[in-house]
């Protein structure tokens, strides 16, 4: 009786355990194995060299980073990018949601620049990975978007995901994660929110 009681047991928690994994799996997404994996990837993030967790170069599960009052960085590790940058015109502000991308692809900033330790891993991005410290040629990245004109209302639901513009906007400006997301998203490249196959993205936000 104990046997077959054990047995069940060591059944049902192997199958537990199986779920918790696969669920783990699954919630990690895809960027595990990623440029944005600093740990096993492929990008220049490997310039680390002994880093062996993936999300400890942007975030940490114990006192992370504030920078302003009402701070909604989820468990920020990196120092923000303290560069002066030409934006895309002129008066616009970054929002913190551009600066968390920049404090990497700033080209200034160095890689190992995160949870205030000091690390030789001073190298900074490069290629066309580093967007530089000139926006004026990129998206332009802190304007409040209205919605008016030749842009869709904030209101427009965004078809590949249930959001709406509002929703992708940071502090109702244009951000990096506008267009991308950093995680990544399944079978769609260089980390964009969804695919721009036909433009299919850009018609999202500009009434074309």
């Amino acid at each position: 009786m104990n046997i077959k009681l054990n047995a069940r047991h060591l059944l049902a928690c192997t199958m537990a355990l199986a779920f918790i994994l696969a669920g783990s799996v699954a919630s990690a997404g895809p960027i595990i194995g990623s440029k944005h994996d600093f740990a096993t990837g492929t990008g220049q993030g490997k310039a680390l060299g002994t880093e062996t967790e993936t999300c400890k170069v942007c975030h940490t599960p114990h006192t992370s980073s504030t920078y302003t009052s009402g701070n909604t960085l989820p468990l920020w590790n990196r120092t923000l990018s303290s560069q002066s940058f030409t934006t895309y015109s002129s008066g616009l502000t970054l929002s913190q949601g551009t600066l968390v991308c920049l404090s990497c692809h700033d080209g200034a900033t160095a890689l190992g620049d995160f949870g205030g330790a000091t690390t030789s891993a001073t190298t900074a991005m490069t290629g066309t990975a580093n967007i530089g410290l000139d926006l004026g040629t990129s998206h332009p990245v802190g304007k409040v978007c209205v919605g008016t004109g030749e842009y869709k209302g904030t209101g427009t639901s965004l078809s590949d995901s249930g959001q709406t513009i509002a929703d992708v906007l940071s502090s109702s400006k244009v951000a990096c994660s506008t267009c991308h997301n950093v995680h990544g998203k399944t079978g769609v490249s260089k980390f964009l929110r969804g695919s721009n196959t036909n433009s299919a993205l850009c018609a999202s936000c500009h009434d074309k």
